[in-house]
This record gives structure tokens, C-alpha cells and sequence, in this order.
């Protein structure tokens, strides 16, 4: 398409963060996936869903302040120059349906329990890819279809740059 496509590190964690930021990638916090599964629900379809629903925010262990589910890309900043400690990782799964990646919750389970079990062996918080949440999909504003474009450009770096992790999930339910 003519378009000069950005080319990033796989060794430095400053290029992963500017790709998210150019891109508009957003990492989810783990606790958020914990969330719906003890109650049981299913994850929005979209992203954009996810920014603008209310309930999509995790009560702090204090019990009286709350976090959105996003990780903000200034956070992401701090991760990436050391001031702030996080594991991320990139979920690898198959789309149930053109409607839902997951509409039984199924595949937010299975993250939630790997996540968990992540977050007690490395004892950071635990940062996680998944497209369908992160990055935005169809139908997009063209400021997001431009954006969802960056993120395809070099989506590869979400999977093998040597800071982020894969969590491969092989079964559909």
C-alpha cells in the first residue's frame, strides 16, 4: 500500500513499548481475566467494548480503590526503562466464532488459571496480549483502522521479543 512499515527490536524492551504505543496496543491485566472467572463471566467481544464498559475495572487488594483493566502505555513506559517490574504475555489462540473469539469464556479461563500460576512463580504482575481485547477490531473508526494496521505491520513482535512470553492455547471449547 505505499506505506513505510516501522521496523523494532526483538532485544529491547524501550522498541516493544513504542510499537505498542505507535500501534495503540493494549496489554490487559491479568486480574481482570481472575475477575471473570469468579464471576463466571465471558469477555467482551471487542476491545472497544472493553474501554468504554464500567464494570471492566479490578478492585485493588485495599478494597477501596479500583484499576482499569488496561494497562496504560505509560505504565508500559516505566516497564520498559525498569522503574516498574511485570511479566507480558502473549496469549496464542483460534477464534471460536467471527462474532467472539471467545463466547464461552472458555479460552479466559485457561488464561486465568496460567496467569495465576505466573504471577505466584514470578511474583510481578502479569501483562497479557490477547488481539481480540487488545487491539481494536471490526467494526474500527479509520483512526483505529489505521492503528489495527501498525499493529498487523509488526504484529510478530508480541510473540517472539525476547521480553514477552506465549501462552499457546490449542483447544477451542
Amino acid at each position: 500500500d505505499g506505506r513505510e512499515v516501522p521496523q523494532y527490536s526483538l532485544e529491547d524492551a524501550k522498541d516493544l513499548a513504542k510499537f505498542l504505543r505507535n500501534a495503540d496496543i493494549r496489554l490487559v491485566r491479568a486480574e481482570y481475566f481472575w475477575k471473570l472467572l469468579d464471576q463466571v463471566r465471558i469477555p467482551p467481544a471487542r476491545r472497544q467494548e472493553l474501554e468504554v464498559k464500567t464494570e471492566n475495572v479490578i478492585k485493588n487488594d485495599d478494597g477501596r480503590t479500583y484499576t482499569k483493566a488496561l494497562v496504560s502505555h505509560d505504565e508500559i513506559d516505566d516497564w520498559a526503562e525498569g522503574r516498574t517490574e511485570a511479566l507480558l504475555c502473549s496469549i496464542s489462540h483460534s477464534w471460536e466464532s467471527m462474532e467472539h473469539a471467545d463466547p464461552t469464556g472458555d479460552q479466559c479461563d485457561r488464561v486465568a488459571s496460567a496467569t495465576a500460576l505466573y504471577a505466584a512463580a514470578f511474583g510481578v504482575p502479569v501483562w497479557v496480549f490477547i488481539d481480540f481485547l487488545s487491539i481494536y477490531q471490526f467494526e474500527q473508526t479509520p483512526e483505529q483502522r489505521k492503528k489495527f494496521d501498525l499493529a498487523m505491520d509488526n504484529m510478530h513482535l508480541l510473540y517472539a521479543h525476547e521480553s514477552t512470553m506465549t501462552l499457546r492455547l490449542e483447544h477451542l471449547s
